[in-house]
């Protein structure tokens, strides 16, 4: 009896080892499936743009943005982007030429920039605090050359120079600049006159001078008018 006992406990043993066995086989082949597609999420400001075979292609990608922006604006550029990347075992990869447009499309461009307000409007950015003072320099300087008596010539208008971070392509040069701000800005508009007008009512409706007026309508008798 202890034989017949013997032969039939190695054959349960054989018929619970080999699917065992087969169990092992079958984790072995899917830890290697998943280690086989290991690749890198990459984020931007939290936002899932794609998973990537390398960690260091972003590296080289987001350099190659910034030098050519550099180039480009020929200024010093930055992002408040915030570029992260972790390991990952799922999920289809992206080409890396489609991980250079989706981080273009993401990463904001920025540079320090030199504003020129009027009356707390800004008028122009420049790249520098001193071709902001050369610009504003330069509008002054034919007044202090023109005249003996002038030592010194200022602005009617609140101007001043302030920092700020722009996009790049919002700076400009001095020389556009200076064109933008020394451009002719009067503007000649019509009006009717009507009963009880008088030229003092009419210069304060419009936020002008009475000789701003007279100027524009040469021979007008600004104490008589006609409807």
């Amino acid at each position: 009896m202890m034989g017949i006992f013997e032969i039939v406990n190695n054959r349960l043993c054989k018929k619970i080892i080999l699917p065992l066995i087969a169990l092992v086989a079958i984790l072995t082949a899917t830890t290697l499936t998943i280690y086989s597609t290991k690749g890198y999420e990459v984020t931007v400001d939290d936002k899932c743009i794609g998973v990537v075979k390398s960690a260091d292609i972003v590296d080289e990608i987001v350099e190659e943005i910034m030098n050519k922006a550099k180039a480009t604006y020929r200024a010093d550029i930055f992002y408040p982007n915030k570029i992260n990347c972790r390991s990952v075992f799922f999920g289809s990869k992206i080409s890396d030429e489609e991980l250079k447009n989706q981080l273009e499309s993401a990463i904001v461009l920025y540079s320090s920039a030199y504003a020129i307000t009027v009356n707390n409007e800004i008028v122009a950015y420049l790249r520098s605090k001193s071709y902001a003072e050369e610009v504003l320099n330069r509008i002054k300087e034919p007044y202090v050359q023109n005249s003996k008596n002038i030592a010194e010539a200022g602005f009617l208008e609140d101007v001043a120079i302030i920092e700020k971070d722009v996009h790049p392509s919002q700076l400009t040069g001095p020389e556009e600049a200076l064109a933008y701000l020394i451009r002719p800005n009067e503007e000649i508009k019509k009006y009717i006159v009507k009963k009880g007008d008088t030229v003092t009512a009419i210069a304060a409706q419009f936020g002008l001078k009475i000789e701003d007026i007279q100027k524009a309508n040469p021979g007008l008798d600004v104490d008589r008018i006609s409807i």
